[in-house]
């Protein structure tokens, strides 16, 4: 086994093992390059899922568009989409994220037209957005000391129009002295920092932001399975756990990392790893605690891994444990066994639990391997089930020989359980209607970026808004995020297309779309719906 491995970036970890298998290699976070451009790439793509301070909509938008490449400029993006500095416009109606960004990639010029702030602004695009820079001003320009300068920054929160007064009629003065702006230029640079103030961020407190967001990062872009496996375990910690898993396990499509249901194999509590796969953990499941695991634990116990068929399950492990446990089990998948979810739910509820506690040990103490079989055996052997009980065991055997329903899997049913059980649809055993042709999926669309192209696909989210401009004012318009197995993407449905589909556009269901390249190139604009 090799010893180290070395990406394309340049990056070489040793590896780890254990006995002879591959367990991943090592990161130390100690002692990372912070120039690692497979890392950056991400910020820039806007791939920022679990990016600390820049995970959320906005931040993914405003990596893409300013494509950072160091820590200085990541921690200029996290101080300038704050809602405080969004809600900050100047003399023309601009805020200030926007009039930075305009700047920074060259659309227009930027100029500072007192030059003694141009050294000072250079960093940040000749806007003020640290309070350090308030710091450095005032000391530069206007000779304040170290202590001067912080108690003007302290000042502004204050909001003690005596002490404003006073310092900058000390300000004032001070510039006169150093000589390096007139009296006027004097004034102009008070009212700058008047204005800004009020969004105005801590400079330390943003690089540590930004170290803190690459480092996430940074072990993203080497081995996202064990960063994402490592944010599931989090999720908890979130106001929305569900919608957090839900948005870990679209996450982990986009790098074909398959999310699944806890393993009985595994037992696993929490959410875990082989370095392949990312497994959901048990207590992560509704109606799973504590006290349910460490039953199932003991159940399992005197089997392992001995346990081969859903026949053994049923009959030596589901007695151990609640129905509800044995129910959820099957609901999300967690059950190795060939048979279907709906064909194992109605064996137990209509078949083994309808069953005497006798019944069952006879069956048991039998060497059967299918439960009609057992059955049918326990109703046909003299004195092994009682004269009274015949009939109801006749009607047993009836009913799960010819059930009244079908039992093949639907994809509303494992789709609605496992939101319903786990927050999302980790498995996505979705099968499309074939009758609809799809020419690609959200992956492909994304990357070969047609002008047009049909996709299959799930509704996620929709948020209706009212128009207010156009041919369109006052009708309804939605923005939506749809998901397939290989991902997820944000489109939108104008007014009159909305006006045709939109009874089709709900969550959860299953559609077809003409969808159009979205003006930013990673989304979509939906034209025509098929339900499927």
């Amino acid at each position: 086994m090799v010893e180290h491995i070395k990406f394309d970036c340049g990056c070489t970890f040793p590896v780890v093992a254990k006995g002879n298998k591959y367990d991943g290699f090592k990161v130390d976070l100690e002692n990372i390059p912070f120039d690692c451009a497979r890392t950056w790439n991400l910020y820039g793509e806007g791939k920022t899922k679990i990016s600390f301070q820049t995970e959320s909509q906005l931040g993914k938008q405003w990596c893409k568009r300013l494509k950072p490449t160091s820590i200085e400029e990541l921690a200029d993006i996290i101080s300038i989409i704050r809602p405080v500095t969004l809600k900050s416009f100047d003399e023309a109606g601009e805020n200030m994220t926007t009039k930075f960004w305009k700047r920074k990639m060259g659309m227009v010029e930027c100029t500072q037209p007192i030059k003694a702030l141009e050294g000072i602004l250079a960093p940040t695009q000749q806007i003020i957005v640290y309070q350090e820079q308030i710091i450095e001003i005032s000391s530069t320009i206007a000779g304040f000391n170290l202590q001067e300068a912080d108690n003007l920054r302290k000042s502004f929160s204050k909001k003690d129009a005596k002490l404003l007064s006073s310092i900058k009629t000390s300000f004032i003065e001070g510039c006169a002295k150093v000589g390096a702006v007139n009296e006027e230029e004097a004034g102009q640079i008070w009212e700058l920092i008047w204005k800004s103030n009020r969004y105005l961020f801590n400079k330390s407190h943003a690089v540590a932001y930004a170290v803190r967001s690459y480092k996430t990062m940074y072990v993203k872009a080497h081995s996202p399975v064990d960063a994402l496996t490592a944010w599931f375990c989090f999720s908890g910690d979130k106001q929305d756990t569900m919608t957090e898993v839900k948005e870990l396990v679209s996450e982990a499509r986009q790098y074909n990392i398959n999310v699944l249901p806890p393993s009985l194999e595994k037992l696993n509590r929490d959410w875990t790893t082989d370095k392949e796969k990312i497994y959901c953990g048990l207590m992560n499941v509704k109606g799973l605690a504590d006290k349910q695991i460490t039953k199932l634990e003991q159940a399992l116990a005197p089997y392992q891994s001995a346990i081969l068929t859903w026949y053994q399950f049923l009959t030596q492990i589901s007695d151990g444990i609640t129905s509800t446990v044995v129910e959820n089990l099957i609901n999300i998948g967690a059950l190795p066994f060939d048979e279907s979810r709906l064909y194992m739910l109605f064996q137990y509820r209509n078949g083994w639990s309808t069953l005497t506690d006798k019944e069952k040990r006879w069956i048991r103490e039998s060497r059967h391997t299918n439960l009609v079989a057992a059955i049918q055996d326990l109703h046909d052997t003299p004195k092994a089930a009682t004269k009274n009980r015949l009939p109801k065991l006749s009607d047993i055997i009836k009913i799960l020989k010819t059930p009244p329903v079908s039992l093949k899997d639907t994809v509303q049913y494992i789709r609605g359980k496992e939101i319903e059980l786990l927050g999302t649809n980790i498995t996505r055993n979705i099968h499309y209607n074939t009758n609809y042709q799809s020419s690609h999926d959200i992956r492909a669309f994304l990357k070969e970026r047609p002008k047009t192209a049909y996709i299959q696909c799930s509704i996620s989210r929709i948020n209706e808004h009212k128009t207010k401009k156009g041919n369109s004012a006052g009708m309804t318009m939605a923005f939506l995020t749809v998901e397939d197995d290989s991902g997820e993407m944000d489109a939108v449905c104008f007014a009159d297309a909305y006006e045709e589909f939109g009874d089709m556009l709900y969550p959860s269901n299953d559609v077809l779309m003409q969808v159009a390249l979205g003006r930013d190139k990673d989304s979509a604009i939906i034209n025509q719906v098929w339900q499927v």
